[in-house]
């Protein structure tokens, strides 16, 4: 890694003294490896000064960029990133519709991610499974059960797959809000569906029903784990 290190900081000197057009994948692999070592006020002070030396910006380099907002929790600059695309006329792919809605689950600003869902249908994306988990993940974090049920019920109507993250946030949001009776209408709907659950998922729903006293239903889960594979 100090070695990768050293060779970013050779890389960006002399893209500081002018001396230096570093391509489209070469800045790519430097934004992630500025990520991989998570230096993220590193990343961004690179990401601006390929922008001032006029070096070619996709919406892959904005996408590294947006996507370490969720870790730096800077929802704000994710959103200023977005509408520059916009601004620049980069293509806002659902790659980058994924990053910027998971930015905002990292906040805990689940209005926004919620909108920026609704905002893809101006940009002629389809909803997919990824882009959806990461808005539930967001109202989960958010505190707002009803709204994750709402983007849950919209994947239904439109034929979106739910997996095994999508049922995780939305148990885990009704967990949040005891609503145990929602959580076992999930459980049994995921077994329908034919989703397989995990230690995490049934955690989360032992969890829900023993805090709404629902020791019945707690015990149900915890005999239906061996079942199924999983150790308590």
């Amino acid at each position: 890694k100090q070695k990768q290190w050293d060779e970013i900081l050779k890389i960006w000197a002399e893209m500081k003294d002018g001396c230096l057009a570093t391509g489209s994948y070469a800045n790519r692999m430097i934004l992630n490896a500025f990520v991989n070592m998570e230096k993220w006020e590193e990343m961004y002070e690179y990401f601006k000064l390929m922008k001032r030396k006029g070096s070619p910006i996709n919406e892959t380099h904005y996408t590294t960029v947006i996507s370490a907002c969720r870790k730096t929790k800077d929802w704000k600059l994710a959103l200023e990133l977005f509408e520059e695309m916009k601004g620049e006329d980069i293509k806002r792919d659902a790659t980058v519709y994924t990053a910027v809605i998971s930015a905002m689950e990292g906040a805990g600003r689940w209005k926004e991610a919620v909108d920026l869902l609704n905002s893809m249908a101006k940009d002629d994306l389809p909803l997919n499974t990824i882009t959806c988990n990461a808005a539930v993940a967001a109202c989960n974090k958010g505190g707002e059960w009803k709204e994750a049920l709402k983007i849950f019920e919209r994947m239904e109507k439109e034929n979106i797959l739910s997996n095994k993250k999508t049922y995780t946030a939305l148990i885990s949001a009704c967990a949040g809000a005891k609503e145990w009776r929602e959580a076992k209408r999930l459980i049994h709907k995921m077994d329908a569906d034919g989703i397989q659950g995990d230690l995490i998922l049934y955690t989360e729903a032992v969890n829900c029903f023993a805090q709404c006293g629902e020791w019945v239903n707690a015990t149900w889960i915890l005999d239906l784990m061996p079942r199924k594979n999983i150790t308590p």
